[in-house]
């Protein structure tokens, strides 16, 4: 069975779960549990390791729940062969459940419950009330402070800039740069934010934007270095984790 995982999430992707535009996740892969073997132990690959199991990748296949194979640039070692095949643990696999971290505060706590920055002003906070809370990192937010639960339907590897339009609008990137302004993420007008010209903008450049503001400029994670990712597609549940019952996939 699918270990539970957090997920963590900005400000204007919870709102667009919760109004139901969002649907699809992507992220780089950052590291990857090699699959144990009957030549090799389990181990795992990151930084220029990782690069280089991924150089030219190509064929990306699942085999098993979680475990997936492609081929890549074979290693120096390895000529005179040119590629070579990949058998690895992605971390992620359908059925799964992920507890949405947010940005929240626990000064209601004594009421018997959290408060949560993305819909702070929907909930009824005045923006100098919103000002004056002190918003806890959603890397600190406890399971039981989780309100809502994503079951994950399906996953993918592919390139980054390989997004589709139909993809983009799953993201909830299309209202995105109305509900985000990037020079002040924590704070967005709340009428609304819209970068000048976005109109004109093609479904990839508004997520190109959205991306940029999130994973800035990483080495190899920026989007003219068009890494490969883990795209998600998923059930949304306006629940805690723990109160939620869901069946898990076979």
């Amino acid at each position: 069975m699918p270990r539970d995982l957090p997920v963590i999430l900005q400000d204007h992707e919870v709102r667009a779960l919760l109004d139901g535009r969002k649907t699809q996740h992507r992220f780089p892969i950052t590291s990857m549990r090699v699959a144990r073997t009957p030549e090799t132990r389990p181990y795992t690959l990151r930084g220029e390791h990782l690069v280089k199991a991924l150089d030219q990748a190509d064929g990306f296949r699942c085999v098993h729940e979680d475990i997936w194979t492609w081929t890549a640039s074979a290693f120096e070692h390895q000529q005179p062969a040119a590629r070579t095949m990949w058998l690895a643990h992605l971390g992620y696999s359908a059925g799964q459940r992920l507890w949405v971290r947010e940005c929240w505060s626990d000064q209601d706590c004594c009421k018997g419950e959290a408060m949560y920055r993305a819909t702070a002003c929907r909930d009824g906070l005045l923006l100098d009330e919103k000002a004056e809370t002190h918003w806890r990192s959603s890397t600190h937010m406890p399971r039981w402070a989780n309100r809502i639960t994503l079951v994950v339907e399906g996953v993918k590897v592919e390139r980054l800039q390989a997004i589709s339009d139909e993809d983009v609008e799953a993201e909830g990137a299309c209202n995105g740069l109305h509900d985000w302004d990037c020079r002040h993420p924590y704070f967005p007008d709340p009428a609304g934010y819209c970068v000048s010209g976005c109109g004109s903008w093609s479904y990839q450049e508004v997520f190109q934007r959205l991306w940029g503001c999130r994973h800035g400029a990483k080495p190899g994670q920026r989007w003219e270095d068009n890494p490969h990712v883990i795209a998600l597609t998923f059930r949304v549940h306006r629940a805690n984790i723990d109160k939620l019952e869901v069946a898990h996939a076979s």
